[in-house]
C-alpha cells in the first residue's frame, strides 16, 4: 500500500477507474483517503478538477487527476467514484473487478452504473480499492479503515450493515470471504460473478469465528468458488518445499539399508505396468539396486546401448510427478511417460502414439507448480529436438493435445465434446501435472500417449498390439531419448 500518512492527506495514482464517459463526480470520505473526480476514459477532465478544487478547498492534484482530500467532503454531482490506496499498476499486486450490474441491491434499485475494484496484495490483503456508484464515499471508508488496520479487514466482512450505503462494502466483505483467487494477474475464465450466489438473497452471512480471511479478495470476474476448496488458495510458488524428495529417499536408504547408487540417465515412467511386468519376466531386465523410492521399483534394461530406467504404476499426476521428482533427486537427467490414453478426436490410425505438444489442466497436482492455466506445455525447444525423431517407427507418433483428468470415470459427454472443442486429441492421466512440474523445476519432461481405446464404448478396446505393446513403446522412448541425447 502507498500514500497513507497518519499526520496528513494521502496521495495516490488511483487511474483509470472505469473505461467509458462520466460526468463530474461527488464523494464523501474518510480522512485521509483519496478522491478521483469524474472525467472520459482515464482520469479526469481539467474543467472537473478545477471546479473540485474551487469547491472542496483540496490540497492537491496526484497523478492522471486524483485529487487528495485533507478531510472529509462531498460534492453533489454523479456518479460519484472514490479510491484510496494502492493503485492498478502496482507491481506485484493482482486487480480484481465486479460491475454494480451484478450486485443484487444495485439491479432492484434501478442503480447498475459503475463498479468495486480492489488491488490485492501477493497475501491476498486489501492495499488498495476504487468505488464508482452511489454512496461511494461513504462505501469507501470502512475499505480505507481495513487498509490502514489489517486485523480490521476481518471486522469489515462480518459486520452486519443496516444502512444502505454500508452493503456495498458488506457485500465486497462477503465476497473476500467466499472467492480464492491465484497469483496471475489475469482473472480466470468464466462468467461474471453472481454476487447472490455469495451473500444469499440480499442478506450477508458472516463467517464463522474461527474462519481465517487471509488471502481473499472482494470481488472478481470470474465463477463462484467455494471458500472450503483449498486447492484454489493463493499458493508462494517461489517457496521452497520443506519436505524435499532428496530427503526422503536419504531416509528410505537408511531404513532399507539400500547403496547410493545412482540411476540411469533416462527415466521412463509406465503407468499401466505393462512394461515393467514384461522386463521382470522375461529376463530382458534387472531390478534396481538403489532406487529408494518406497512406492515402487525401478527395472533397468539396456535399448541398444541406452541404459533407461523403468518404474511402473505411477497412475495420475500426483503419483507421476512425485516418482518424477524422485528421478531427478536421483540423478535421472530425462523423464519420459508412455502411458494408455483414450480416443477423444478421429486419428487416421488406432493404435498410435501422440507426442503431447500441451495438456489441458483438469487435475489439481499442476496448481501446486504453476498458476492456474488452461495449459500445461512441452518445452519448446524439446519439441523441435523430437520432430524427426520418430520417422522410422512401426506405429506412428503424431503430435497434438491431451486432457489430463483426474476422474476417469467423468469423462462425460459434455466434458469430452468440450475437449475435442480445444483441439484435444485424447485423454489421459499424468500429462499436464508432469508438464507444470518440468516447467517450475526446470526439467526436460516428454510425455506421450498410447492410444488405444474409445472409453470402452465400442467392442475389442484397449489392445496394444503384441506382448501388450512394450516392443514399441520401448521403441518410441529410445527414438525419443536419443534425440535428446
Amino acid at each position: 500500500m502507498r500514500g497513507f500518512d497518519d499526520g496528513g492527506a494521502s496521495r495516490s495514482g488511483a487511474g483509470d477507474v472505469c473505461r467509458q464517459k462520466m460526468d463530474a463526480v461527488s464523494v464523501e470520505v474518510a480522512s485521509g483517503a483519496v478522491v478521483v473526480l469524474g472525467g472520459s476514459g482515464v482520469g479526469v477532465s481539467g474543467e472537473d478538477l478545477g471546479v473540485a478544487q474551487g469547491d472542496a478547498g483540496v490540497e492537491g492534484v496526484g497523478n492522471r487527476g486524483v485529487v487528495v482530500c485533507p478531510s472529509p467532503t462531498r460534492h453533489l454531482h454523479q456518479p460519484e467514484i472514490a479510491a484510496v490506496g494502492a493503485s492498478v499498476d502496482t507491481p506485484g499486486h493482482i486487480v480484481r473487478t465486479c460491475r454494480r450490474d451484478e450486485v443484487d441491491r444495485a439491479v432492484t434499485e434501478d442503480q447498475t452504473g459503475g463498479l468495486t475494484r480492489l488491488v490485492l496484495d501477493r497475501g491476498g490483503r486489501i492495499a488498495g480499492a476504487t468505488i464508482v456508484g452511489p454512496r461511494a464515499g461513504e462505501t469507501l471508508t470502512e475499505l480505507t479503515l481495513a487498509i490502514r488496520q489489517g486485523p480490521v479487514r476481518r471486522r469489515v466482512v462480518e459486520r452486519r450493515h443496516r444502512r444502505g450505503p454500508g452493503r456495498l462494502a458488506a457485500a465486497a466483505g462477503a465476497m473476500a470471504r467466499r472467492a480464492r483467487l491465484s497469483r496471475c494477474a489475469a482473472p480466470p475464465p468464466g462468467p461474471a460473478c453472481d454476487l447472490r450466489a455469495r451473500i444469499g438473497s440480499g442478506r450477508h452471512r458472516p463467517p464463522p469465528r474461527d474462519e481465517k480471511v487471509s488471502g481473499r479478495v472482494a470481488c472478481w470476474n470470474g465463477p463462484v468458488i467455494d471458500d472450503g476448496l483449498p486447492l484454489l488458495r493463493p499458493k508462494d510458488y517461489s517457496g521452497p518445499s520443506l519436505f524435499e524428495p532428496a530427503n526422503l529417499l536419504r531416509e528410505a536408504r537408511r531404513q532399507k539399508n539400500l547403496p547410493t547408487t545412482g540411476v540411469p540417465r533416462v527415466g521412463l515412467l509406465d503407468p499401466d505396468g505393462d512394461i515393467v511386468r514384461f522386463l521382470a519376466t522375461s529376463g530382458n531386465g534387472r531390478r534396481h539396486p538403489g532406487w529408494a523410492c518406497y512406492h515402487t521399483d525401478m527395472w533397468t534394461t539396456d535399448l541398444d546401448g541406452l541404459e533407461v530406467g523403468v518404474v511402473g504404476m505411477a497412475v495420475g499426476g500426483p503419483f507421476a510427478v512425485l516418482v518424477a521428482e524422485q528421478l531427478a533427486a536421483s540423478g535421472a537427467e530425462l523423464v519420459l511417460s508412455i502411458a494408455s490414453a483414450g480416443q477423444v478426436a478421429p486419428l487416421p490410425h488406432t493404435p498410435c502414439f501422440v507426442l503431447i505438444e500441451r495438456a489441458l489442466r483438469d487435475e489439481g497436482t499442476s496448481v501446486h507448480y504453476l498458476p492456474p492455466g488452461r495449459w500445461s506445455r512441452l518445452d519448446s525447444r524439446l519439441g523441435e529436438r523430437l520432430t524427426e525423431a520418430f520417422t522410422e517407427l512401426p506405429e506412428p507418433v503424431l503430435a497434438g493435445a491431451s486432457w489430463t483428468t483426474d476422474a476417469p470415470y467423468r469423462e462425460t459427454a459434455d466434458a469430452i465434446a468440450g475437449a475435442r472443442g480445444d483441439g484435444v486429441v485424447c485423454v489421459e492421466m499424468e500429462a499436464a501435472a508432469l508438464y507444470a512440474y518440468a516447467t517450475a523445476r526446470e526439467r526436460p519432461v516428454v510425455c506421450l500417449a498410447h492410444v488405444t481405446n474409445t472409453m470402452a464404448t465400442e467392442g475389442a478396446d484397449f489392445e496394444k498390439g503384441p506382448a501388450n505393446g512394450v516392443h514399441t513403446a520401448l521403441a518410441v522412448a529410445r527414438a525419443a531419448a536419443v534425440a535428446l541425447r
